[in-house]
């Protein structure tokens, strides 16, 4: 009887253990510095599951690399500007020349901006269009402006580092300047001239499983103008 409870006890835990993981929260640690001073590295939280509802796919399919299919179970809130999240790494995927998705790999970042918003960077600072809140941690901010202005000072050679994707001749962005890049959401129309073919082409092309290209100044959707 001892034996038969223990092992029906030690069933319950573990199925009450996984089923918290997927469905409720699980636990995190900071990887790097990134997000000092509010996460220190090697700092560990527990990520809230309940707001945008749990991811629920097929774990053996994402670690051997298979297609699968993710769902979300009912959340109570919506990504907001400010959130510290959790999501895995996306990478360009070099076969396909498309946006991937590791699933061993995750980072803990913080949303500076949402569907809907219009980013940019100023001299180093976040901006939205039609918010005047202060974005993200603006020491931090100032820190890195500092920084590059003494490198900038002392050694123009820096000046490679300072770019940033799309790493494109007709945006010429950098993690002192870029934008305004509009971050699209439900509903949301974007013009699909030259340059916006270049930010959203990777997303289009995952979304779409076909290759987008800009020929004879008209987009090309797997031989289909748009």
């Amino acid at each position: 009887n001892f034996i038969l409870t223990a092992i029906t006890v030690s069933a319950v835990v573990f199925i009450l253990y996984w089923f918290i993981q997927i469905t409720t929260a699980c636990s995190f640690h900071t990887p790097s510095g990134s997000m000092s001073p509010t996460l220190l590295p090697d700092e560990s939280g527990l990520v809230n599951k309940w707001k945008l509802g749990a991811r629920i796919f097929n774990i053996v399919d994402a670690v051997e690399g298979k297609p699968y299919t993710i769902k979300r179970l009912p959340g109570y809130g919506q990504l907001e500007r400010g959130d510290v999240i959790v999501f895995n790494y996306p990478y360009q995927d070099k076969t396909e020349d498309s946006i991937a998705m590791n699933l061993r790999m995750y980072y803990c970042k913080r949303a500076i901006a949402v569907a809907g918003d219009s980013l940019e960077i100023r001299n180093c600072f976040y901006h939205v269009k039609g918010h005047a809140d202060t974005i993200g941690v603006a020491s931090e901010q100032k820190q890195l402006q500092n920084h590059i202005d003494y490198f900038l000072k002392h050694n123009t050679e820096y000046q490679w580092w300072m770019r940033c994707a799309p790493y494109d001749t007709l945006f010429n962005w950098s993690v002192r300047d870029m934008g305004p890049i509009l971050i699209p959401g439900k509903g949301t129309i974007v013009n699909l001239d030259r340059k916006n073919c270049i930010l959203y082409r990777k997303y289009i092309e995952k979304k779409k499983k076909s290759k987008l290209m800009w020929l004879d100044s008209v987009a090309v959707l797997d031989g289909k103008p748009l």
